[in-house]
């Protein structure tokens, strides 16, 4: 079952994953999702730079993990850290979780999506208020847009799939 899975039900979310990221990362778009994203990460206590690694948590939660060390401060990196083990589904989890649940109906996944949204700002918010140390200021420098170079995109997309299905198999 191993393989079916791999190639059935993980290959496609994380190609998928990986190409979108690819994307938003050849174009420049990563840097203004941060910005973005900075005031309502700031009520959880972290910058609007963990989104990177939150989004990175989509596609593998060890690699998500290892990018915390971008964040500034020790408080950051730790609710960062917590909040992906907590929270976010890594590709394996959320393609056999998608499967499940859209065999049930679309209000199941909405569901189970609100569900870890709201954890994820919960446990965020409260390990905000009881774990001491400094508030860091967000100031992220951003690129211009620029459109995506598609063989890049591929290529980008090609070696991270190749690693991963590694990984996998």
């Amino acid at each position: 079952m191993a393989f079916t899975y791999a190639f059935g039900i993980v290959l496609p979310i994380t190609t998928t994953f990986f190409l979108f990221f690819a994307f938003l990362e050849d174009c420049g778009y990563l840097p203004r999702i941060s910005v973005l994203a900075d005031r309502c990460t700031k009520l959880v206590g972290i910058s609007g730079r963990a989104v990177i690694p939150m989004l990175l948590g989509l596609g593998c939660g060890t690699m998500a993990t290892l990018s915390t060390r971008i964040l500034e401060t020790a408080k950051e990196r730790f609710i960062a850290t917590f909040l992906l083990a907590l929270a976010v589904p890594c590709s394996a989890q959320l393609g056999v979780t998608l499967g499940m649940l859209s065999g049930i109906s679309f209000a199941a996944v909405a569901v189970w999506a609100a569900t870890l949204l709201i954890l994820l700002f919960f446990v965020g918010f409260f390990l905000d208020k009881f774990i001491r140390g400094d508030d860091v200021l967000s100031v992220i420098e951003i690129p211009p847009l620029r459109k995506p170079d598609t063989r890049n995109v591929v290529r980008k997309t090609w070696h991270r799939v190749a690693w991963y299905m590694k990984e996998v198999l």
